[in-house]
């Protein structure tokens, strides 16, 4: 059972192609959140060793080409609810209008200032992560933390729809998903022994938590497309607090 529903988790949170010879509705992929933080350490090591191989040749070829493996390891799946996310919150139109500028299939400004935002932070931090000698800590954290707030997120904010990603995980979620998730990643820290890591995973979650309920208070709830965000700006607030952090203790 735990084999299939991680392959579940792969296939619906990556596009890494995996053959799987069963069909699973809803209930079977609302029972999976639990091992988001699996699939994040997956991309995060993929993302890892691409930056580890190409530093030799160029740090910042390395930084760009890192981006893109995340990117196409996910089909852009949380760029994109980044997207429409600030779309929608930057519109400042009332609540109904925000969502419905959240569903709308066009990026406008607001989406694409904050893609390049994001990505431009990230192409520096990368290479900052090179330069800290962390690529193999650092960027697999950020993806486990930032696949960990998915959850944290998903499970304890109210949905702004009745229907939607976010129902189907509360609907069938377990009482023993979100410690499991919470350990797995947390599991790395322990085997390695490194409780610095703690600080910035708090620092961050504090930061995802204020911006969470900010945008609850705008739509009355999150939206997959919040979840997705969340995913892109956890990334980025774990490498920058880890960063910061590291250079002022």
């Amino acid at each position: 059972m735990m084999v299939k529903d991680i392959l579940i988790v792969v296939t619906f949170l990556t596009r890494i192609p995996i053959k799987i010879n069963f069909v699973f509705g809803e209930e079977e992929l609302g029972r999976t959140s639990r091992y988001f933080p699996l699939v994040g350490f997956l991309i995060g090591m993929l993302v890892a060793l691409i930056l580890y191989l190409f530093s030799g040749i160029h740090v910042q070829l390395a930084s760009a080409l890192a981006i893109l493996t995340g990117i196409l390891l996910t089909g852009g799946l949380h760029l994109d609810g980044l997207m429409d996310t600030t779309d929608g919150i930057f519109s400042a139109r009332s609540r109904e209008r925000m969502l419905e500028i959240m569903k709308d299939s066009r990026v406008g400004a607001h989406g694409v200032t904050g893609a390049v935002i994001i990505l431009l932070l990230k192409f520096v931090l990368y290479q900052m992560v090179v330069d800290a000698h962390g690529i193999f800590w650092i960027v697999p954290m950020a993806f486990v933390f930032s696949r960990w707030i998915m959850v944290y997120t998903i499970l304890y904010f109210p949905g702004a729809r009745s229907e939607g990603l976010g129902q189907i995980y509360k609907k069938f979620q377990r009482r023993s998903d979100f410690p499991i998730a919470t350990g797995l990643t947390l599991l790395p820290l322990v085997i390695f022994q490194d409780w610095f890591t703690l600080v910035p995973i708090v620092v961050s979650l504090g930061m995802v938590w204020l911006c969470c309920r900010s945008i609850q208070k705008a739509l009355g709830g999150l939206t997959g497309d919040v979840y997705g965000a969340m995913a892109e700006l956890s990334e980025v607030l774990f490498i920058l607090s880890y960063l910061v952090l590291q250079a002022v203790t």
